[in-house]
């Protein structure tokens, strides 16, 4: 997926950079393509665009190339999945990945953490432990099984289920690889949440793999299997969120002793990339639900399990580094920043009360990119370290030093290191704020101070798209684009003397119109750099809240 015009960085009329002190943006996002804002935060329209169909041009051209490079575009879609090939490793080497022996890396597991309590070694496939003999597959089809056994009479998904018996063919040894690898490489690092390096099928509760699989089956070149995941998404709905493990967790069992810290992870993992899934391809009504009813719970379970706390034991300590145990450490944190962000952004877009606050974020931000998607725990070690010196702070505390009234040079130097998902959850966190203004004492105050930090953002932004490679960008998925937009947004309504986005804002809306083609009238103005933004800073003025 080659980048155009250096993804999202100033550029000068000529095509050069602009001096990275300098925040000059008058033109709409230099990248067109539905990959943003408008897809991966959910907003697309499911009438017109669907999954595959809002990712790159050259998603279908890369797969027709793992195809065979003669096959043509428009045959794809009539492969069946015997003629579909995504060059993947076997199940048995998704999970031998683990098995790598590095001599050098202590495996002792670290117990800072209360987590880290309830953490069963013995399910690691880094201690050799034989594998059941049931098949993933077959394990969740036999969950599923029964759980249309066990509706009442007269639901919709009660057994026997037509639906499911025809979108069984998707949960086979040869899709669980295919899709499983369509997950990880086309949805992966849009939603960086489930490290790939520890990621095993035999080690995944049924409800996970069932949601990284539908994701992975959406994404498919073949339609019969588009078709197969989309009947299938109602009843992966309420089975996901019917899970036992999550709903003990928003019973109020903090940490149950039927349920390893592992599963309980893992289920929220499930129910969150459910209400992706449903907030792509369902209703208008349904779409409304997961933001409302299914969010709260979500949420309700992320305070149980004491996410907004989460730390990376690594940053703050000197124990050993240990593969798994950062894997799932990192997990949680990104977990968390990902329930924030889609929170964050139904309160900007849609106007609802936040239910997650920036303020009370007291979880690290994530480590390096590098050392999440590493392939072996010496890679990760390795990229890890690198960042173990480095002072690593909180949402909440990165957005207070950014809306401080005077910065030191030093402190604006660390800022500058912010990582692309860094600056995308922290302007999040930004508009959040601009939105809650009213109902501070200073309201004046909060808007200047928020203006300035989004100045200081963007430096920091700027910095980061001259000094990442194309690669290194295109490993940050959507946010490398969106993360701009959603600045063009802020500076919008700054500069509108606006906190929050209103019917006036937009030239010939109709103040009749549903939230729903609102948020779409907002978001076609995006793309058409209808909200267009001007402002010009030197570096020193950006350290002084007198701008």
């Amino acid at each position: 997926m080659p980048l155009q015009h250096g993804s999202g960085a100033d550029h000068a009329p000529n095509g050069q950079y602009n001096e990275p002190g300098t925040i000059s943006v008058s033109h709409a996002r230099p990248d067109q393509r539905k990959i943003s804002l408008s897809f991966l935060l959910n907003y697309s329209d499911p009438k017109n665009t669907t999954i595959s169909e809002a990712f790159h041009p050259g998603f279908t051209a890369r797969l027709s190339q793992d195809v065979g490079e003669d096959v043509p575009e428009h045959a794809l879609s009539s492969l069946d999945e015997t003629d579909i090939f995504v060059p993947s490793e076997t199940v048995n080497d998704l999970c031998s990945r683990q098995n790598v022996v590095n001599h050098d890396i202590n495996r002792t597991a670290p117990e800072s953490e209360e987590w880290l309590d309830a953490w069963d070694d013995t399910e690691s496939p880094m201690l050799g432990v034989p594998w059941p003999d049931v098949h993933p597959c077959n394990k969740l089809i036999d969950s599923l099984t029964q759980f249309t056994l066990s509706l009442p009479v007269g639901h919709l998904e009660k057994a026997p289920n037509e639906k499911l018996g025809k979108s069984s063919t998707l949960f086979s040894a040869q899709s669980l690889e295919r899709l499983i690898e369509l997950y990880f490489r086309e949805w992966g690092p849009h939603t960086p949440i489930i490290h790939q390096g520890t990621f095993c099928p035999y080690d995944t509760v049924p409800h996970l793999l069932l949601a990284m699989m539908l994701i992975g089956a959406t994404l498919s070149p073949s339609a019969d299997e588009v078709c197969l995941a989309n009947n299938m998404i109602d009843l992966a709905d309420d089975y996901i969120f019917s899970n036992p493990i999550f709903q003990s967790v928003i019973a109020g069992c903090r940490q149950s002793e039927v349920f390893s810290a592992k599963e309980t992870l893992q289920a929220l993992q499930a129910v969150f990339l459910m209400s992706q899934i449903q907030l792509r391809r369902s209703s208008i009504s349904k779409r409304k639900e997961i933001r409302k009813n299914r969010f709260d719970e979500i949420i309700l379970a992320c305070r149980a399990l004491g996410l907004l706390e989460s730390k990376n034991s690594f940053w703050h300590s000197k124990m050993p580094f240990h593969w798994e145990v950062y894997g799932v450490s990192e997990s949680r944190i990104r977990l968390i920043c990902g329930i924030f962000n889609l929170d964050a952004s139904f309160t900007i877009l849609y106007n609802s009360s936040p239910r997650l606050f920036a303020e009370e974020m007291e979880v690290d931000m994530p480590g390096p990119l590098q050392a999440f998607i590493a392939t072996s725990p010496g890679e990760a070690d390795q990229a890890a370290s690198e960042s173990r010196e480095s002072e690593h702070l909180t949402l909440a505390t990165l957005c207070d030093i950014l809306m401080r009234i005077d910065l030191e040079e030093e402190t604006f130097v660390k800022l500058k290191k912010l990582t692309i998902l860094d600056l995308f959850i922290v302007v999040l966190a930004l508009l959040q704020l601009l939105w809650l203004s009213p109902y501070k004492p200073t309201k004046v105050d909060t808007i200047s101070r928020i203006s300035q930090a989004l100045i200081r953002w963007k430096i920091a932004w700027d910095h980061q798209n001259l000094i990442l490679t194309a690669q290194e960008l295109e490993n940050y998925g959507f946010m490398r684009v969106a993360a701009l937009e959603f600045w063009q947004l802020a500076m919008f309504m700054v500069n509108k003397g606006k906190t929050r986005l209103d019917d006036t804002m937009l030239s010939g809306n109709d103040p009749s119109a549903s939230e729903e083609v609102f948020v779409h009238a907002i978001l076609k103005q995006i793309d058409k750099g209808g909200l267009q933004v001007k402002c010009h800073v030197s570096i020193e003025q950006a350290l002084s809240y007198r701008v």
